[in-house]
């Protein structure tokens, strides 16, 4: 999950579980976030690099990071999963198709 979550890793090992489910949404954020930074800026280079498939490729494994958590119903919210799975899920296909049109 990189530097972004690790503090707040920290925070949850220290404070014990109560605080897993915040510990939780803060590191599923900063991965939403990250993932969408890496769409946006690695969307226009071409496909030769290979980069492009990895974003994607990041987008859909969120997406099925998504799906789990939709289907235990555990760490966040069912309609937040939802609405992950399905904005990860059009990032890929949009970053996808912009890229084997371009």
């Amino acid at each position: 999950m990189g530097a972004a979550a690790a503090p707040a890793r920290l925070a949850g090992h220290r404070a014990g579980r109560r605080a897993w489910p915040a510990v939780a949404a803060v590191a599923l954020t900063a991965l939403t976030a990250y993932d969408l930074t890496g769409a946006v800026t690695l969307a226009p280079i071409r496909a030769a690099s290979g980069l492009v498939y990895l974003v994607a490729a990041g987008l859909l494994g969120h997406a099925a990071w998504d799906f789990y958590h939709h289907r235990t119903n555990r760490v966040v919210s069912r309609s937040l999963a939802e609405f992950c799975l399905v904005l990860d899920t059009l990032l890929a296909i949009a970053v996808l198709v912009v890229t084997l049109r371009g």
